[in-house]
């Protein structure tokens, strides 16, 4: 089962970001209330106690308070008197935590209680002193999603440490032969424009060569036939410029596979947006072709954007990649930037079947995945989801089954600067899709 507050969590998220419940009372309050209340909100993990200046006395869960009232004549000692009878027994002491406490912090501590109340809830504290509660199941939900994303972050920079080293070491093997074949071939152009002239003069004599020599005259009219040496010296200047292109376009993967890699930045920078996504189209047009979808570049001028070019490549090569997979034979991937605001915006449209409604909330999930064993690992969009948030940017999709999917990432323009809610409400993309405001899932980072 998908939680949707799952999705917002990172690595570093806190207490205060979980689902929590509001519910202190004075331990004047009847048993019955309380009752009355846990009855009226089953997901209400239990009560918290309170005195006259607002300190915590006690906190009764759920379980233990239905647990006592399971004993003999317990309804009718406790339901109609208030709670100072259930103070009476001894109650666990409350983990009581800041909600600026790291998830993962507050997890080891919960854990760490006696066994016997390891899964009783917690009390978190916000800064202006007001008290909620936690359900254990909630924070160890989420410690578990922690887990993974942590185990995606460590696949994340597996793969593109393993990339960058792949794009090295290529780039090496193959600029070594590529820089004297294009040496050699500066050679082949210079001679063959000299051996061009010095045929063009030779033909000037072909008469007089006939009549001193008749026999070596014909053999050389017989070699002129068999390979042509007016259209062979005039074809070879063409043929060296294709060749001098095709060279070209060998340079122009290795640059774009190396500048797709770039793990010679470590940091942040100034990421061209344009480029980074026409490198990586160059990175990935050899699966488009295979699959026989179109790859379409409508890239507007758009300024820079600050972040790791590395990981935003990923992303862009994550989107494209699920782009190309979800179209049919002759099916077309869309890219389009723009600047919405004070934010980029690149949307990734494809001609696919869309997204199930049933599956929707779930596409972010560590290792969810629709592709067959093998095909995929379910990390892409949880990877893209992770960067894009740790870019302080927006990432969402609009979907409308059997027609496509347009995938939205937008990034700010300023650093450390989160997009502004302007921004994500931007109508371009859903009146480009058509899909009405319920097919509509946004996530923001």
């Amino acid at each position: 089962m998908s939680h949707p507050w799952l999705a917002k969590l990172t690595t570093e998220a806190t207490l205060a970001e979980l689902p929590s419940h509001e519910f202190t009372i004075s331990p004047l309050t009847t048993g019955e209330r309380v009752a009355a209340e846990l009855e009226r909100r089953p997901d209400l993990p239990g009560a918290i106690i309170s005195g006259p200046s607002g300190e915590i006395i006690a906190m009764i869960s759920r379980g233990l308070f239905f647990q006592r009232l399971s004993r003999p004549f317990s309804r009718e000692i406790f339901l109609n008197r208030p709670l100072t009878v259930f103070l009476d027994e001894r109650l666990p002491d409350p983990l009581v935590l800041s909600g600026s406490f790291r998830i993962a912090q507050a997890a080891v501590l919960a854990l760490d209680r006696p066994m016997e109340h390891a899964y009783e809830p917690m009390v978190v504290s916000d800064s202006t002193g007001r008290f909620c509660v936690i359900d254990i199941y909630v924070l160890l939900r989420a410690q578990a999603h922690l887990l993974a994303l942590a185990q995606a972050a460590m696949v994340q920079n597996e793969k593109l440490a393993s990339l960058g080293q792949l794009a090295a070491g290529m780039a090496h093997e193959i600029n070594n032969p590529l820089a004297f074949v294009t040496n050699d071939l500066a050679v082949i152009e210079r001679d063959a424009q000299a051996l061009a002239e010095g045929l063009a003069i030779y033909r000037q004599f072909d008469e007089a060569i006939a009549k001193l020599d008749p026999d070596q005259h014909a053999r050389l009219t017989e070699i002129d036939g068999r390979i042509d040496l007016s259209y062979t010296s005039g074809n070879l200047p063409e043929i060296a410029a294709r060749s001098r292109e095709g060279l070209r376009r060998i340079q122009v993967i290795v640059r774009d596979l190396r500048e797709f890699a770039r793990l010679d930045i470590g940091g942040e920078t100034d990421v061209d947006l344009n480029t980074a996504i026409a490198s990586t189209a160059n990175i990935i047009a050899g699966r488009a072709r295979s699959a026989e979808v179109t790859i379409d570049l409508q890239l507007l001028p758009v300024p820079t954007v600050p972040g790791n070019p590395t990981k935003i490549n990923q992303v862009i090569l994550n989107l494209l990649a699920n782009a190309v997979d979800a179209c049919h034979c002759g099916g077309r991937v869309t890219v389009r930037t723009c600047q919405v605001n004070s934010a980029v915006s690149i949307e990734v449209e494809d001609t696919g079947d869309g997204i199930d409604p049933a599956i929707a909330d779930r596409i972010f999930d560590p290792f969810f995945t629709t592709k067959p064993p093998g095909h995929g690992t379910g990390l892409g969009l949880t990877i893209s989801y992770g960067v894009v948030r740790d870019h302080v940017g927006v990432i969402d999709f609009v979907t409308r089954p059997g027609e496509g999917t347009i995938f939205r990432v937008l990034l700010p323009l300023q650093r450390h600067v989160p997009v502004s809610a302007a921004a994500t409400n931007e109508p371009d993309s859903e009146s480009r899709a058509g899909a009405p405001p319920k097919e509509r899932n946004r996530v923001t980072a």
